[in-house]
């Protein structure tokens, strides 16, 4: 079989071989045990964000708001 190896516009050595592999082993189904972790990991993430947006959501609450107007009130300025 003749090794499908080229040069890219760049210089840079393409094997199509090997990119056909790659993308096979990328597209095979996922072992069950492989499932189960990627399940595990995500559900510790989504706690994770659950409580920091809670954490956030109390400090918004918590925090004084002192809004003062910047410009003054024109109506005063023409009477």
């Amino acid at each position: 079989m003749p090794k499908r190896a080229v040069r890219s516009a760049k210089g840079e050595t393409v094997d199509f071989d090997l990119l056909k592999i790659k993308s096979q082993i990328a597209s095979a189904p996922k072992t069950t045990s492989v499932q189960a972790r990627e399940d595990f990991i995500d559900q510790k993430f989504k706690r994770r964000l659950k409580k920091l947006k809670r954490e956030v959501a109390k400090k918004v609450q918590t925090a004084e708001i002192n809004v003062e107007p910047t410009m003054p009130d024109t109506e005063e300025e023409n009477t």
